[in-house]
């Protein structure tokens, strides 16, 4: 059994016995049905209000017609011009004072909303880290518990021997840092690249594990992060965790951009690979967009970009469209918080 494999297992089997996601899933459910319910509690009270305002002012326009109707039956004006010109201006006062209030009630449910859907996506991306942390725990935990299997001959590691001269399947101490980089990412990641978070975070847990166990020089790890940096490998660090966990809610928004595409496309199109063409470059786009709103820096877009297998066409092409839609074709601020790195 190759090392690779001891730790999936291992990681497997403590799976088992651990409630950490299951405790997440249940937090987070719990904390999103807190924002709902607070969501529509006050998105009553705003309608309750509108209510008894617009109420309030359509009894006062009934209250001043009436003190109105008096004053000009008193003067002998009753059916005269001038009362038939106060009620219409009373009237139109009473339309604008509705269309006012209503407005105000719109823009009111419409500003919750968005607060209460800033609230979730706050939600989700602190749910989404929480999980890769959670991860990241439990796969070092099989690491070191791995190790004491190979260690005490629990198992028996295909081809390696530890720190003695072999290797583990995917590292020999003769092997370049080319070789080892291209090992690595035939074993974790798709297709001779790194494509997803996970196997970024795969690849970071086994160099870590690996440089434990070996003596590397400098000048070789500078070659090694080199080569891998070139496959699409970017590391785990505050910038990596949170690119990491963007792309993974980037992925989820795409099946939901999809879906909603897809609906579309049904009513647009009859034939099918018209409707799924739509459907995917809509959920790309929408996809991208995700994610370049919540980078708050070149590097971790282009990072983000890298996780998604992009070419340096197709990131020029996005961002070129969202410079257009700026109306600033030769300027593109990426993000929120941009800063040049």
């Amino acid at each position: 059994m190759n090392y690779s494999d001891i730790v999936e297992q291992t990681k497997k089997e403590l799976m088992k016995h651990s409630d950490t996601a299951a405790i997440l899933a249940d937090m987070y459910a719990r904390a999103k049905q807190s924002y709902e319910k607070a969501y529509k509690a006050s998105a009553e009270d705003i309608t309750k209000d509108y209510e008894a305002k617009r109420n309030a002012a359509s009894a006062q326009q009934k209250l001043n017609d009436k003190n109105t109707d008096e004053l000009m039956a008193a003067r002998g004006l009753a059916y005269s011009g001038e009362s038939a010109q106060a009620k219409i201006n009373s009237n139109i006062a009473l339309a604008n004072t509705l269309s006012s209030l209503a407005r105000d009630h719109t823009e009111a449910l419409t500003e919750l909303k968005k607060e209460k859907d800033e609230k979730i996506t706050d939600l989700d991306m602190e749910y989404g880290e929480k999980r890769i942390q959670a991860d990241k725990a439990l796969t070092d935990d099989a690491i070191k518990m791995a190790q004491d299997k190979i260690k005490y001959g629990e198992v028996t590691l295909d081809g390696a021997g530890g720190a003695d001269g072999e290797g583990d399947g995917i590292f020999d101490p003769e092997m370049s840092a080319n070789q080892l980089a291209t090992n690595i990412v035939k074993r974790f990641g798709t297709g001779g690249k790194v494509q997803k978070a996970e196997e970024n975070l795969n690849i970071y847990q086994y160099l870590r594990d690996l440089r434990e166990r070996y003596s590397f020089t400098d000048e070789y790890l500078d070659k090694l992060t080199f080569a891998l940096d070139a496959l699409g490998y970017i590391g785990i660090n505050a910038d990596g965790l949170h690119v990491a966990t963007v792309v993974n809610q980037g992925n989820l928004e795409y099946d939901k951009a999809y879906e909603r595409a897809m609906s579309v496309a049904k009513k647009l199109y009859f034939d099918y690979d018209d409707r799924t063409n739509y459907a995917q470059k809509r959920a790309y786009m929408d996809r991208l967009d995700y994610i370049y709103t919540r980078c708050s820096t070149k590097t971790q877009f282009y990072a983000a970009c890298r996780l998604l297998d992009l070419n340096s066409q197709e990131i020029d092409q996005y961002l070129r469209t969202v410079a257009a839609r700026a109306g600033t074709p030769n300027q593109v601020d990426l993000g929120i918080n941009y800063r040049e790195e």
